[in-house]
């Protein structure tokens, strides 16, 4: 029998359990290791005692890991976690999609978990069809034997780490279509969305993300072998990225190259210190062979930090269009519409000219590879969300702009768009300003786009510039608005200011008053004194 390990994780004042898969003994040494995944715990250990230890998380927050038999418990600001041991066989553990463990649970000592239900003998324990197609929003997918395996995401209202499938046929995507989730089981990697997975041969490598509901970023890299159904940590060595998401992934000369993406930097030393995010233009590989981080500082002229960029490989080059940061001040989200190459035999880093309009600036916006030296760019959110569709081409450096000869293709950002027997493009989930979708498309790039005409051309790069005009008159009344905010701090800092010296003014004339009455006093203490 081998011992396994459950965390259930509470947020004060809430029902239900985020529950965290643990392998091996857990002594000390071990649950700092694997909560440091977990819980976004830093390297170092505050207080080491025979009870347990003091440790902290990513945010500064203390909290104390207690050994108590036979159960552990842990507690901390905000949060309220338990530990207890179950036994289970030695054979592999599965681990499902909805997060439920599937070993013996005390149903009194911890109220609120539910149990899964037990798989029929005579029914594949290791896929479940879904009722209806899921939304998602910051997931990945990749092609996988001509099938969209996607994983994580912001699905139905929660950040997730399930494995969906979505079956294809020759002719793109049925309209009967049935989304599958995968029954994985390993070191499934904790819930995320806008991190990357990167496919080589049958292997698929994910890196970095986010977790809104706890604010944790990460920098850990979990492989998951799409033929056993199987996640596996690697333990990396080398300069590992900082805990990241929004960041760009790109596979070449079967290594997979990290760009960019939003980090978050303590302010201080303190414990309690405040936090803010960065974006970075930092470029880092890794070598599955070796489990080894390089990071490269490329020469020549590259992109601004920035998140939420594509990533597309041609030759021997990596491409880099759009994305977005703050670094222009907080009403500053329309992203960016430069492009980049990379190449990866110089080292070097130039801005492709190009010979027509570019798309609109844009950041969450998909940019597939279709199979020549042509990038198709779709969607995105910038001045607005897009539907836009655009192809540049690496030969003629020009940007041409197409309408879908088909269903309406609704606007959307932080969705998937992968290549399906190379001439199919799979669209599926992302979000507008109303909410999220669950919605697949195809497009057929061979007879579905329609490149638009001069009159056209025009109408749509005047509706670009109206777009523009727009923003730039937003951008210049919120500039206003902020230079009368900064006038009236400067008047009220002047107000403040005079007040106080006027203050100063009546405590220095009520000090001489003061210092005269005193002066007074002893004179009229020595006249008293000179008479007796």
């Amino acid at each position: 029998m081998a011992e396994e390990v459950l965390v259930f994780v509470r947020e004060a004042g809430q029902e239900d359990f985020d529950i965290l898969y643990l392998s091996g003994s857990p002594d000390i040494e071990t649950f700092h290791k694997q909560l440091q995944e977990a819980m976004g715990i830093t390297e170092e250990v505050v207080k080491i005692t025979t009870d347990g230890i003091a440790i902290r998380n990513a945010n500064g927050i203390k909290f104390m890991l207690k050994k108590q038999e036979p159960k552990l418990e842990v507690t901390f600001s905000g949060t309220a976690a338990r530990i207890a041991r179950t036994q289970q066989a030695q054979a592999p553990v599965d681990q499902h999609a909805d997060a439920h463990y599937p070993g013996g649970v005390d149903q009194q000592y911890y109220p609120g978990y539910k149990a899964p239900e037990p798989v029929p003998d005579d029914e594949n324990q290791w896929i479940k069809v879904l009722d209806e197609m899921p939304t998602s929003f910051a997931h990945t997918a990749c092609v996988v034997n001509e099938h969209l395996l996607c994983f994580g995401g912001y699905c139905d209202d929660l950040t997730q780490n399930h494995s969906l499938l979505l079956q294809t046929t020759e002719t793109g995507v049925s309209p009967n279509a049935k989304m599958f989730s995968l029954r994985v089981r390993g070191e499934v990697p904790p819930v995320r969305e806008r991190h990357t997975c990167s496919l080589i041969g049958k292997k698929m490598y994910c890196f970095g993300g986010f977790n809104r509901s706890s604010d944790m970023y990460y920098n850990s890299m979990h492989v998951f072998d799409t033929e056993a159904l199987t996640w596996t940590r690697i333990d990396s060595t080398g300069h590992v990225p900082e805990r990241r998401c929004g960041h760009t992934s790109s596979v070449l000369d079967g290594r997979i190259w990290i760009f960019g993406g939003r980090v978050k930097v303590k302010m201080g030393e303190s414990l309690f210190a405040d936090s803010t995010t960065q974006y970075r233009n930092d470029l880092y590989c890794f070598d599955p062979a070796t489990r080894d981080w390089t990071r490269y500082e490329p020469h020549g002229h590259g992109p601004s930090g920035r998140a939420l960029a594509s990533a597309t490989v041609i030759g021997r080059c990596i491409y880099i269009f759009g994305g977005a940061n703050s670094a222009g001040g907080r009403h500053d989200t329309s992203g960016f519409c430069d492009l980049y190459e990379l190449n990866i035999d110089t080292m070097t880093w130039s801005e492709v000219e190009t010979k027509s309009t570019p798309p609109q600036p844009c950041y969450g916006h998909s940019a597939t590879h279709l199979g020549d030296d042509r990038i198709m760019i779709f969607g995105g959110s910038g001045f607005h969300v897009l539907n836009n569709i655009s192809i540049f081409s690496i030969s003629t450096r020009e940007w041409r702009h197409y309408a879908f000869a088909g269903n309406f293709l609704v606007h959307r950002w932080g969705h998937s768009a992968t290549l399906h027997r190379g001439k199919f493009l799979v669209i599926y989930g992302g979000r507008d300003n109303n909410g999220y979708w669950n919605t697949v498309d195809v497009i057929d790039i061979e007879k579905q786009l329609v490149e638009l005409k001069t009159d056209e051309q025009a109408v749509w790069e005047k509706g670009r510039e109206q777009d523009m005009g727009t923003y730039i008159r937003e951008s210049l009344g919120n500039l206003q608005v902020d230079v009368e905010e900064l006038r009236s701090m400067v008047g009220q800092i002047g107000d403040e200011l005079i007040r106080q010296q006027t203050e100063n003014l009546e405590m220095t004339s009520l000090f001489a008053q003061v210092k005269k009455t005193h002066l007074e006093m002893k004179q009229v203490a020595a006249a008293l004194f000179t008479a007796q």
